[in-house]
């Protein structure tokens, strides 16, 4: 089990991440994303076994989706998801579908509304779902909250987090604010 939140440093919302092996989580640890602000981060396990994370981050006046991938010793430069544009990109949101592949999503700002993007990784880049066939991943998707560990106690906020869950039906990322009234 994985799992990553934003903490308020010094001026900057910094990215952390720990794991839960079989008894115990390990002790926090930063995540450098090369950005002052992270938030909203997501995350999931793909089929080979490696953790992604998706996350709102902002170098400027309007938060962008960023994406990265842990290499086997840290985690990539986080790379943005999309092309440069002049609106907010909000929140992200990472799972796999029935097939195991990864499907990125995420809210940017269209004709006067939020509207939902996805993609899906091929496993070289990134490539856009129809709003049809996201809605089909979706649905493959499965959420299941049942023996899950309790919320590690250095997350003091848990609305800024999110765990990845990963069942025999697929596998998603869950924001901790949903789990904090178990």
């Amino acid at each position: 089990v994985w799992v990553v939140w934003t903490q308020h440093s010094s001026e900057q919302y910094v990215l952390n991440f720990s794991v839960y092996n079989k008894s115990s989580w390990s002790g926090p640890q930063q995540i450098n994303t090369g950005l002052s602000d992270n938030r909203a981060a997501t995350v999931v396990v793909d089929k080979d076994n490696r953790p992604w994370i998706a996350l709102e981050g902002s170098a400027g006046s309007y938060t962008d989706i960023f994406w990265t991938r842990w290499n086997g010793n840290g985690w990539d430069v986080p790379v943005k998801a999309h092309p440069d544009n002049n609106v907010p990109d909000i929140h992200p949101s990472l799972s796999l579908d029935a097939a195991g592949n990864i499907v990125l999503s995420w809210k940017t700002y269209q004709d006067g509304r939020y509207v939902t993007v996805s993609q899906k990784w091929n496993g070289l880049q990134w490539s856009a779902m129809s709003a049809q066939d996201y809605k089909v991943a979706k649905s493959d998707m499965v959420s299941t909250r049942n023996e899950l560990p309790a919320i590690p106690a250095f997350i003091t906020t848990s609305e800024t987090g999110s765990l990845f869950l990963k069942t025999t039906g697929g596998a998603e990322s869950i924001g901790l604010g949903s789990l904090s009234d178990r």
